[in-house]
């Protein structure tokens, strides 16, 4: 078996998994795209040092800033810490609201091959040097499907799918229509919980959080990101609250006007989250 314990931003998960996991000897692994990152223990709300002692956690803090962590390449990692799991007798109890890496998880990964690095290092060049615009506009000619997906300013995903179909000689949009055998279909072992309180709660939470995070000293961990130059494009500038109080930092803005766009950030990453686990997640048990 496989317990997935899932939710939007401050609805309590590592919490709730915590105990969970302790009761029923379970070994902890994280599904959270920020929480994977070394340098955002605060930002990224990691589980606290008690936590820690009591249950074992697994794939938290294990990338540094400048590492790009994939869907696929979290998947691979996860799927080695359920065998090793296994190998021990515990239970996996997969914890996290990142919708994407709990889908791949789920319901399996489309066989999409590697990227030359040649092609993925054009891509990359030009979309600093060019903009991701221009390489959006040849992407609706090579991909139209995912292009209709995504906003000229989605770099990130952009290059991803340029990139692919530039290596393969295959769109993206077909590689994802392949069917993939899913780690579900094979083993039915999942038993997925979603932790769902009031959305309005979930946002007075979240800025409650917040302001526990300023206390704690998230300035200075922001800061110490910044000294080591990380290209703005990086992965780790989705953490919500990292661009607000970085331009803090720079002066670009005043505290008050950072805390004000971090909750607004917040609070419409939450809502997005909210939708997606109503429509999108099958849950076995649901608590409010």
């Amino acid at each position: 078996m496989i317990v997935v314990i899932a939710g939007p931003t401050a609805s309590g998960k590592s919490f709730f998994a915590c105990e969970f996991a302790e009761k029923h000897n379970g070994i902890i692994i994280n599904a959270d795209s920020v929480q994977v990152y070394k340098d955002l223990e605060i930002l990224s709300s990691r589980p606290p040092e008690e936590a820690l002692k009591k249950v074992p956690h697994k794939l938290y803090g294990f990338l540094e800033a400048h590492d790009t962590c994939s869907a696929g390449l979290w998947r691979s990692r996860v799927l080695k810490e359920i065998q090793e799991c296994y190998h021990q007798k515990k239970l996996p109890v997969i914890v996290g609201g990142t919708g994407l890496y709990l889908k791949i998880l789920i319901e399996g990964l489309s066989p999409i091959p590697s990227v030359d690095e040649n092609i993925r290092k054009l891509a990359r060049a030009r979309a600093q040097n060019e903009g991701s615009e221009i390489l959006y506009n040849e992407l609706s000619e090579l991909d139209p499907i995912i292009a209709m997906r995504l906003k000229p300013g989605d770099c990130q995903r952009i290059v991803r799918a340029w990139e692919v179909v530039k290596s393969t000689g295959i769109p993206l949009s077909e590689w994802q229509r392949k069917s993939s055998i899913s780690l579900a279909e094979r083993e039915k072992v999942f038993t997925n919980i979603l932790l769902l309180p009031q959305r309005e709660e979930l946002l007075l939470r979240a800025d409650k959080r917040l302001e526990n995070m300023l206390k704690n000293g998230v300035l200075k961990e922001v800061a110490t990101l910044l000294e080591k130059n990380i290209e703005k494009n990086a992965t780790i500038y989705k953490a919500i609250g990292l661009r607000e109080f970085a331009a803090y930092l720079k002066g670009e803005i005043s505290l008050d006007e950072a805390v004000a766009k971090a909750k607004i950030s917040t609070h419409q990453y939450i809502k997005k989250q909210y939708t997606w686990f109503k429509n999108q997640f099958q849950a076995d048990i649901i608590l409010g």
